[in-house]
């Protein structure tokens, strides 16, 4: 039961965890565009930015967490709940097996 636990809580890191990737990615992307408006980067394509590339790499990174995170979390929540559900029947004596 505690690796279910463990399993659903890891999902629900890896959620948090690229959401805030995918927020501070779309932050800064959108910075890049506006520090490309200076003139500073005139000549540069914007995949050649540093910052758009940071953007786009945090991003991908946050998706990425996202994509593995929900998965894993709807995976081991329903194991966790099966089992939980077991065990407190098991201990109920419903089953047919009573532990004294």
């Amino acid at each position: 039961m505690e690796r279910y636990r463990v399993g659903r809580v890891t999902g629900i890191g890896l959620m948090s965890g690229g959401a805030a990737a995918v927020v501070v990615g779309e932050v800064l992307t959108i910075l890049s565009a506006v520090h490309a408006e200076d003139n500073s980067y005139r000549y540069r394509s914007s995949s050649q930015d540093p910052l758009w590339i940071a953007g786009f790499s945090t991003l991908m990174a946050g998706v990425g967490g996202l994509g593995s995170g929900v998965p894993l979390y709807v995976i081991y929540n329903k194991r966790y709940k099966v089992v939980k559900h077991r065990i407190k029947k098991l201990s109920e004596g419903k089953s047919g097996i009573t532990i004294e």
